[in-house]
Parts: C-alpha cells; sequence; structure tokens
C-alpha cells in the first residue's frame, strides 16, 4: 500500500504536469510545424506516466537547451530555444510561463527571467548575432544540494565555435556546458533567487566556415534575414548592396546607424556579395542564404 506521503509526492506531479500542458499547448503545435519532423511524445500528454521525456524527435531540435534542475529526487525543467520568429518578450506561440507548484517549495523550480521579471519554463528568443546573458532563476524551500543537468548543447550546430557558460553569481564560478553537463552547487533558501545566468558567447564567432569574417563588420543569413553588424560605425549613415554571383544588383538599402540591422531576404538561397559603404569606408562580404 503506497503510504500518505507517497501519495502526495505523486499527485503534485500530477498536478505540475497537468498545468504545464495546459500553458504550452501552443508550444507543442510550434514543435510539430517548425522543428524538421520534430514532436511532443504522445505519451507525455497522459499526466498518469511518469519520468516521461517530454519532447522526441525523429530529428534533434535545433537549437534547444534544456536545463533539469534536481533536488533530492525531486526535478524540473527549463527550456531556452532559438527562434527566429520570437522577441525578447512574451510570445504566446512560443514561450510559456512558469508555474508555481501545488507544493510550493517542497520541490525545486528553475526558470529564466526577462528585463520585465516575467519567468519563463519555456523561453524562445531570437537570434541576434550578437552575445546574450539570459537570467536564471531557482528557488528551493530548504538548504540543499542541488544539481543543474543540462542537455542540448549539442543542437547548437550552427555555432561550433560559440561557447555556452553557467554562470553562478554567488561563487563566481563559470563553468563551459560544451564539457560540462551537470552543475552541482550548496543552496541556501536565503540565497538571491537569480544568482545564475546562462551566457551565449561568441555567437557570431560561431558562424558556419563559409561565412566566418575578421573584418570591422560582419553579415550573415538566419532563418531567411540578412543581419549586418557593424558596431565600428554605429551612428553613422551608411548603403549595402546585394550582390550575385553574376554581377547583378539585387537590392540596395539605407543602414540607418544603429550598428545591427536585419533586412528580409526574399531573393532565392544561393551565395551573395553584400558590399557596405560609408563615407571613406567599404567592405565587400560573402553571405551564404539557405
Amino acid at each position: 500500500m503506497k503510504t500518505k506521503e507517497l501519495i502526495t509526492e505523486e499527485f503534485i506531479k500530477v498536478s505540475k504536469k497537468i498545468l504545464m500542458l495546459t500553458l504550452a499547448s501552443a508550444f507543442v503545435a510550434f514543435f510539430n510545424l517548425t522543428s524538421s519532423g520534430s514532436v511532443f511524445n504522445r505519451s507525455a500528454c497522459n499526466p498518469l506516466v511518469e519520468d516521461t521525456t517530454m519532447l522526441k524527435s525523429g530529428h534533434d531540435v535545433a537549437d534547444l537547451l534544456q536545463i533539469t534542475a534536481k533536488v533530492n529526487n525531486k526535478t524540473d525543467e527549463l527550456y531556452m530555444h532559438f527562434n527566429q520568429d520570437a522577441t525578447d518578450g512574451f510570445d504566446g506561440a512560443y514561450d510559456a510561463y512558469n508555474l508555481v507548484s501545488f507544493a510550493g517549495t517542497q520541490v525545486p523550480d528553475v526558470y529564466t527571467v526577462d528585463v520585465s521579471g516575467t519567468k519563463y519554463s519555456i523561453n524562445s528568443f531570437p537570434f541576434s548575432g550578437i552575445d546574450k546573458s539570459v537570467d536564471l532563476g531557482f528557488k528551493f524551500g530548504t538548504d540543499a544540494t542541488a544539481v543543474f543537468q543540462i542537455s542540448g548543447v549539442e543542437s547548437f550546430i550552427q555555432y561550433p565555435d560559440m561557447g555556452i557558460y553557467l554562470l553562478d553569481t554567488k561563487t563566481g564560478n563559470q563553468v563551459s556546458l560544451r564539457t560540462t553537463s551537470e552543475y552541482s552547487f550548496s543552496y541556501l533558501a536565503s540565497d538571491d533567487p537569480q544568482r545564475f545566468k546562462i551566457k551565449f558567447i561568441g555567437i557570431t564567432a560561431g558562424m558556419p566556415e563559409n561565412i566566418k569574417q575578421t573584418s570591422a563588420c560582419r553579415v550573415f543569413a538566419f532563418n531567411r534575414e540578412l543581419n549586418l553588424q557593424y558596431e565600428p560605425l554605429k551612428g553613422k549613415k551608411g548603403s549595402a548592396t546585394i550582390i550575385d554571383l553574376q554581377g547583378r544588383v539585387i537590392e540596395t538599402f539605407t543602414l540607418d546607424g544603429s550598428g545591427l540591422q536585419k533586412v528580409s531576404c526574399p531573393f532565392s538561397t544561393g551565395v551573395y556579395l553584400v558590399n557596405i559603404s560609408f563615407p571613406g569606408f567599404t567592405e565587400t562580404h560573402k553571405v551564404a542564404v539557405r
């Protein structure tokens, strides 16, 4: 016969799964439609199934990082995903709010936090081509030894040189998630809930080899958008011209001085030249549009 404590723990798990699946329903559709064959494990939709992997696919979901927080065999999961259609704020189609468990602080709680203070259990944000730091929150009711288990780092195949780090601001430890899949730490109930950060460093350096550049400006294409970085010339007005390999001018547009500009790619897939021009300065870059 199950003990009262075991029954209570199972009820907690079931309740949390039901709530997570309710708010993440739009995200289910997103994975089904946009992740190249990736689908949700249908058995996971049965809240009575224990220890089921929530995501399953014939092809791994690209650019998806999963962090599982574990304390005394109790767990909570968090997902972070590069998605060019998302924004840095909450997107109903791609994000899920973090939920407080019926058990309160008796189970671990891991989540991300944006600049507005919104907490996420599924957090999608656009690839920007520049370094990004994401605030990572963690809470538990009592002092304990906790573990972060990290998976999905290998899914960032477009950025093989990009560093993905976990920073513990309390201890000063920064570990590379490329080489470390677990991080164990001593937690005090009085700790700052946002003592951790996930850092994506050297994103531009992680561009595929055929579009890596070392000049003052950088140009790359991602999800049918052309990204132009010209930080050294920020504040100046210029222009960019797209030219195909036959020498034909495809499009010319103004650079507004922001230092980072995105332009949709209505032209066909292939390799193009992009000439960036400012007063007294010009550069030409090769970019692959897929």
